[in-house]
This record gives structure tokens, sequence and C-alpha cells, in this order.
């Protein structure tokens, strides 16, 4: 799909902080529910073999963080610092 240079200038931007609330809180909800996840696996970890900390556990942690950050980038609040 092309777009035009002159499509997006012409955009009102007027509603986007509005628009990416939606967004934040959805990504939010994502992280919170890859915390669970992790937790989840933590417990099965500990319970399997003794481990702690595994592969899969950095792999769910690396992805909540860097979803955390898409949705502070997004929020507004002084995200272009982060």
């Amino acid at each position: 799909m092309d777009i035009e240079r002159s499509d997006l200038s012409n955009h009102d931007h007027s509603n986007d902080a509005e628009s990416y609330d939606d967004i934040v809180a959805r990504l939010l909800s994502i992280a919170e529910e890859l915390t669970d996840r992790g937790m989840d696996q933590l417990r099965r970890s500990i319970e399997e073999n003794g481990n702690t900390y595994d592969d899969e556990q950095k792999r769910i942690g690396k992805a909540r963080r860097a979803i955390e950050k898409a949705a502070y980038l997004l929020g507004g609040e002084g995200g272009q610092s982060w």
C-alpha cells in the first residue's frame, strides 16, 4: 500500500493522542499478560528442575519490557526521551 506524502501532511493530528490512549491500554494489558505468563513459567521451572530463571523467562521479560516501552513512548508524557 503506497501512501502519498501529501496524504500524511493533510492528516488531522488533533485526535492522535486520544487514539493512542486505546493502543496504550492494550499494550499495558498485553504486558500484564506477559507478566502473568512469566510468573507461571517461573513456577513451572522451579517445580520441574529447581531452576529459578531459564531462557524462556528471559525472553518473556524482554518482550514485556519492550511492550512497556512502546506504551510509555505512545503515552505522551515525555515519552520521547525514553
